[in-house]
This record gives C-alpha cells, structure tokens and sequence, in this order.
C-alpha cells in the first residue's frame, strides 16, 4: 500500500490533499472548541485551553512535514520522469538524425541508379568538345545483362557521328568471354595502341560533359588502332546496403517515438468495440490497475472503463486497483475467475480488444481480486 502512493505523483498528491482537509476539519473543531473553552475562568478550563492549544500546534507540525515530504517526493518522481522524458527524446532526434543521413545517401544511390542519359546540354556540349579533336576511329561497346549501357552507349554513338568521327557500335549481352569494367571506359590496346594524344582528348571531352570516366587504360575488347569506348554496367553495390540501413533507422525511430507516447482510445476504436460486441452477453466488467503503476497506465485504464461501458457492459464509475507490490505487469490481461468455468462473454472481450488494436491476453485471476459471478477484470499494466 505504502508504494502505491509513494511512486505515484497523482496518488500521493490524493493522500496530501485527505490528510490537509482531515487536519483542517480537526484543527477548526479544535479552534470552535478553544472559543468555548477560552470563555471560562476556571482552572479547569485553563489547563484544557493548554491541552487544545498543544494539540493544535502538534496538529499544524505534522501538516507543515507532511507537505515538506510530498512535495520532495513529487519533485523527485518530476524529475524523474522529465530525464526519462528527455533522454527518449535525445535517442529519437540522433535516430532523426541518422535516419536522415542514411534516406540522404539512399537518394543519392537511387539517383545514381536511374538510367543514364545525356541531356541536351550534355549532348551539345560533347559534340563541340569532339569537333575540335582529330578524327579517329571510333569503336563504341555495351555489356550488361539489360539495356541500360546499350541506350547510352547509342546515345554516345549518336553523338561521336554528329562530331564527324566513323563510329563502330556493338551490344554484347552477359560477361562471356571477358568482363567489361562498370562505367565508362576509354581504352586501346598495348600493341598496336591508338594515339595516347587523341584518347586523353576523348577523354577530356567526355568529362566536360559530366561523364564519369573509369581510370582503365587499355583492355582485350579494344579495336585495333582505333580508340575503343566501353560501356560497361552503373556501379550499384552500395544501393541496397544504404537502403536497407535508412529502413531499419526508420522502424527504430518508430518503435522509440511510439513507446515515448501515451496510450490512448482512439474515436475509431471506441465505435469499433461496441459494434463487435453488439450481440454478445453481457454481465459487469472491472477495470483495475495492479501494483505500481504511473499516470499513464491510470489514465489509460480510465478511457478503457469508459469503453467498456459506452459498449453496454457495467465497468462502474472508477477504475479500481489492486496492491501487488512491487512493478506492475506490463500489458493487458483479461482475467477470469477460473479456467474451468470462464464467464459467457470473457472469450469475446478478449478477442474484441485485440481486433480493435489492444494487445490483450487471457488469465486466470489471482483470489485476492474477488470476482464476482458473471464478471471479468480487466487488468490494465505499464506500457510494454
């Protein structure tokens, strides 16, 4: 008993509040008393003026301790509860943080995962950088197991003809006999090689269009003299590593934020309840909260009780609670008083909650909760 006020802030502000209206009601039949007393002369009278006036400053101590204790006891489950309060709030804002770090850099994979294109730009640009290099033959080759690489490697090719080079162009679907590098490729080979100049001004010109080049500089795949450009897959290994780390930072920043807020019963759930157990049998529901328990389980269970009465059945004016001492249960139970003989409707109480969104499981109550006949308690426990 001693414990379900002394950890609660709403329970021991309760017990404050009884035993200043209790001392206030003593103290004033007291001061009615001295009055009376104070209007005789006799000894007798003085000594119990003494006695009365002791016991009304014996009286006015205890009030004064008793405040100074609640109120240091209110102040210390406050603070408590704010640092728990502000250290769930500093765990969601680094997981925001993180998560939004870990979404930044999977849109920036998934950009570079669309399909490659030269815009106008790009392709104006690449055709007045290649004008002003030699002519040389150009051989043009895509390999994926898709048709990414093959549209920009002809978009490439559409772009060396405009430029005025003799242009050669190959798909090769798969990565038989060799591998093509991921990217873009210009190259030659070791013997006979094309001109080292004209390839670094290739190069050059796909650069300043915003074409990332591989460092690759020759390769089996090259054409003779001629400088071979090699369109190869877009790299895409980091893509489902980023993705899967922004999901999972999200569903933790979820189950943090939902376990930081209260429970609550929703309009939907209440309408929702009542019509599942429109036809089922009815009889007296209690709702109870067992052991210690915060403001947020007792609030809770309240808009419980109120449901549980707004769908027809008789959960009384108030939620009541039971000392179990020590933490309470986490979660809902629906408790019946045995196995063996369940009330009517304790089945479809249970499954209803459930069906609604209320995580709830069945049980046998303990003696001590006294049900009645044709009654079931729902017992209300800390948020999991």
């Amino acid at each position: 008993m001693l414990s379900y006020f002394w950890d609660s802030e709403l329970h021991l502000a309760f017990l404050a509040l009884a035993f200043e209206s209790f001392a206030g009601t003593v103290e004033l039949v007291i001061e009615i008393w001295l009055r009376r007393v104070r209007a005789k002369k006799t000894d007798e009278a003085e000594h119990r003026k003494e006695q009365l006036e002791s016991a009304f400053r014996l009286i006015a101590a205890v009030c004064f301790i008793v405040a100074i204790v609640v109120t240091w006891r209110i102040v210390v489950l406050q603070g408590a509860h704010e640092a728990q309060q502000k250290n769930q709030e500093e765990l969601v804002k680094r997981l925001e943080i993180k998560l939004a770090e870990e979404s930044k850099r999977a849109d920036e994979l998934k950009a570079e995962m669309r399909p490659r294109h030269l815009t106008d730009a790009q392709f104006i640009k690449l055709v007045q950088a290649l004008r002003l290099i030699p002519k040389e033959g150009i051989s043009l080759k895509s390999q994926e197991s898709g048709r990414e690489a093959a549209d920009f490697k002809d978009e490439l090719f559409r772009a060396f003809t405009s430029a005025g080079f003799s242009c050669s162009s190959i798909s090769v679907v798969g990565t038989w006999p060799v591998v093509y590098p991921k990217g873009v490729a210009v190259v030659g080979k070791k013997w006979p090689a094309p001109n080292p100049v004209v390839r670094d001004l290739i190069k050059d010109a796909l650069q300043s269009a915003g074409i990332e080049i591989s460092p690759i500089q020759t390769h089996s795949e090259a054409e003779g003299r001629d400088v071979t450009i090699l369109v190869g897959e877009k790299p895409n290994a980091e893509l489902e590593k980023a993705q899967n780390a922004a999901s999972n930072a999200l569903a933790k920043a979820s189950e943090i934020e939902a376990k930081g807020r209260a429970r609550h019963i929703t309009v939907e759930q209440r309408a929702k309840f009542k019509e599942l157990l429109e036809n089922a049998p009815r009889g007296n529901v209690g709702v109870t909260t067992l052991g210690d328990v915060d403001t947020e389980t007792e609030t809770y269970a309240d808009e419980i009780r109120q449901m549980v009465n707004f769908a027809g059945y008789n959960a009384g004016g108030r939620v009541g609670f039971a000392t179990g001492g020590g933490v309470s249960r986490k979660g809902i139970r629906v408790a019946v008083k045995s196995a063996f003989d369940p009330t009517p409707f304790a089945g479809a109480m249970l499954r209803t909650l459930n069906e609604i969104g209320i995580a709830a499981e069945g049980s046998v109550a303990s003696p001590d909760l006294r049900i009645g006949y044709n009654e079931i308690i729902i017992i209300v426990g800390l948020k999991p």
